[in-house]
């Protein structure tokens, strides 16, 4: 399982056309939370998604 927490990555998986599994609450810190299946195609898009945070952080950092 994987468990996201960031809404964009949320937002991001969506764009992939992936369904999330099972969303709840999560009262200790107050996030959403959305869990996906644990595959290969799901960790090739989370991957993806972290090189696109670097390469924007990166960039910021040039700026």
């Amino acid at each position: 399982m994987i468990e996201v927490r960031n809404r964009k990555l949320e937002q991001f998986y969506f764009m992939h056309g992936v369904d999330y599994t099972k969303t709840y609450k999560d009262y200790e810190d107050g996030l959403t939370v959305w869990e996906y299946e644990d595959n290969e195609e799901n960790r090739r898009i989370l991957e993806e998604f972290r090189l696109a945070v670097r390469r924007r952080d990166a960039k910021k950092s040039r700026e």
